[in-house]
């Protein structure tokens, strides 16, 4: 039996915007805008929060939480943005993949204590239901 799948209008516009942003913060984050004394990358303008898929979470990486923190440290300092203090991490996580992302989160947590930064999550209506993510903040 096939199906006929159709999205809105609304919802297709809304995924074509949010692929232009991706697309065009990652083309001008090479690019320094100065406003005053503010000096920032392009991207920040564009598209300011970074995301992690979901689908990252559906494989076993004992490295992503050094990596993440890595890439976050390099990109502050190549920028010029000054110490980290806090990191939030932005996932849409479910039953499926709580586990692995709790894990994930743990060691990122360590990682960031051991710097002093502060480990945030963004926390989605349907995730209030589960458990507290192993963070210092939930967003």
């Amino acid at each position: 039996m096939i199906q006929n799948k159709s999205v809105s209008i609304a919802y297709m516009v809304m995924g074509i915007l949010f692929c232009t942003c991706l697309i065009t913060s990652n083309l001008l984050e090479t690019k320094v805008l100065q406003f005053g004394q503010f000096t920032m990358t392009a991207g920040v303008l564009c598209f300011p929060i970074s995301y992690i898929l979901n689908d990252c979470m559906r494989s076993d990486d004992p490295l992503l939480a050094e990596r993440i923190l890595k890439r976050v440290r390099q990109m502050n300092e190549t920028n010029d943005v000054g110490q980290l203090r806090q990191l939030q991490i932005d996932c849409d996580w479910t039953i499926q993949t709580r586990e692995r992302f709790f894990d994930f989160l743990g060691r990122l947590r360590a990682l960031c204590r051991q710097g002093g930064i502060l480990l945030s999550a963004t926390i989605r209506l349907h995730q209030l239901s589960q458990p507290v993510p192993p963070v210092d903040r939930g967003v």
